[in-house]
């Protein structure tokens, strides 16, 4: 699955393709005299007739905390405060948990990349992690020291992939977690980037894509890659924007195949920085009261993890897309049998988005001049949960309800390489300690 971008095979003058779906990126430099305009143009041409399906410029996306330079602030340590943070009561996870904790589902997170050490991302990891920018497998995060976009912040989005990648964990603690590294050290990915990370995603088989990072340009690249996702029965999450308006529309999350996802407060309103619109479908705890200039409280606050240790508050609608993939982990865990002939592969995201939608806090009251802009409210995890069956429990390998010796008895039977097979429960490949330590971590 790795050497697939390596591939240069289409075209001689093609520098990276996405094979599964047939997306070229070219090298091309103006010649003298010639402008973008004009470029565009030609692309345009050559669609209408017929040579290309499609061709753009390869534009710069950003995570929506780097467009306005919302930089984390540290000063926690204590696991605890992170676990008993203000969205665990919000989102209703206590509850929630007891009818699902995210297990055989598959988490995609296309972000600035991950400190796999950190104690609050430790679970089920699936294997196939991607670094888009160094091509190689190893998605870890990485700065330079250089104020590569010369906005006075040096290194600003380090961090922004652990901070949402724990907050997955923490809502979805059974999910399988695909780390893909597609944006650089500044929050800065390219669309052709972005897309090839979401098909990448799919060709994995992710159940849920979040993509937390916002582009203002449309993209057929980005709205190919959606589409196909949705078709393939993934769900893809993206965040709305931190300016606190109406627009520019931000992708993926404006894409009519993706989800947008806006901030909530601890209070059950819409952070005043989180966009709105009619492209809004749910709000998620986002926001931190007191930021940027006030006093902290973890009381209030969003809280992930830092990368190389402890913890940070910080907030945006790319954390609050976190907690949507989360919550959308927990319910397409109860549907283990979906696609079947009552529900379609590509109605599989709206199922799992509508389960959420309907059981959403509506907020419309909160800010009459927005009413109908705030989508169907905050999402509420124990009435989404509540609906549907219990989803399969980590560590239930004959699933008849209880963790026990029978199930330590398969999982000893299976020891060793087993791809794909019940006991290999952390995603790597292998029946070994870790998925014994998880199975000891889910015993009755």
């Amino acid at each position: 699955m790795r050497e697939w971008l390596r591939t240069v095979s289409v075209h001689p003058t093609a520098t990276q393709i996405v094979p599964s779906a047939n997306v070229v990126l070219f090298n091309y430099e103006l010649e003298s005299g010639q402008t973008q305009a004009a470029v565009d143009t030609l692309l345009g041409e050559l669609a209408s007739g017929g040579v290309i399906v499609w061709g753009e410029s390869n534009r710069v996306n950003e995570t929506a905390e780097g467009q306005t330079g919302s930089l984390w602030v540290t000063g926690l340590s204590d696991f605890s405060i992170f676990q008993s943070q203000y969205a665990v009561d919000s989102l209703g996870l206590s509850a929630a948990w007891q009818h699902s904790g995210g297990a055989l589902v598959s988490v995609a997170i296309i972000d600035s990349g991950i400190d796999l050490s950190h104690e609050a991302v430790q679970g089920p990891q699936a294997a196939g992690g991607w670094d888009f920018i160094d091509l190689d497998s190893n998605p870890a995060e990485a700065g330079d020291g250089i104020d590569n976009d010369l906005d006075g912040l040096i290194d600003e989005s380090v961090g922004h992939g652990t901070f949402v990648s724990s907050i997955i964990r923490l809502v979805a603690p059974h999910a399988r977690q695909i780390h893909i590294r597609a944006m650089d050290d500044e929050g800065r990915a390219t669309s052709f980037r972005t897309a090839a990370a979401i098909h990448y995603a799919v060709d994995l088989g992710a159940d849920v894509i979040n993509v937390s990072l916002a582009s203002m340009d449309s993209s057929d690249a980005m709205a190919d890659a959606c589409a196909r996702a949705k078709d393939t029965g993934a769900i893809v999450l993206g965040a709305m924007g931190n300016l606190g308006s109406l627009g520019p529309l931000h992708y993926p999350a404006s894409d009519p195949n993706a989800f947008g996802i806006g901030a909530s407060t601890v209070l059950g309103s819409r952070g005043a920085f989180s966009n709105y619109g009619s492209h809004l479908d749910l709000l998620a705890p986002g926001a931190t009261l007191g930021w940027p200039s006030g006093t902290l409280d973890s009381a209030t606050s969003v809280i992930g993890a830092a990368i190389g240790g402890g913890y940070a508050y910080w907030q945006g609608t790319s954390f609050a897309t976190a907690f949507a993939s989360g919550c959308a982990a927990l319910v397409r865990a109860q549907y283990p049998t979906w696609p079947n002939v009552t529900v379609p592969q590509a109605d599989v995201a709206d199922q799992v988005m509508g389960i959420l939608s309907q059981t959403a806090r509506n907020i419309d009251a909160t800010e009459p001049a927005l009413a109908g802009l705030l989508g169907a409210g905050v999402i509420d995890a124990a009435a989404a949960t509540a609906l549907g069956p219990n989803a399969p429990r980590l560590a239930d390998l004959n699933h008849d309800g209880v963790v026990n010796g029978i199930d330590l008895g398969e999982m000893l039977v299976s020891w060793g390489t087993c791809n794909n097979c019940l006991a290999e429960i952390n995603g790597d490949g292998v029946v070994n300690g870790a998925d014994l330590g998880l199975m000891f971590s889910d015993w009755d």
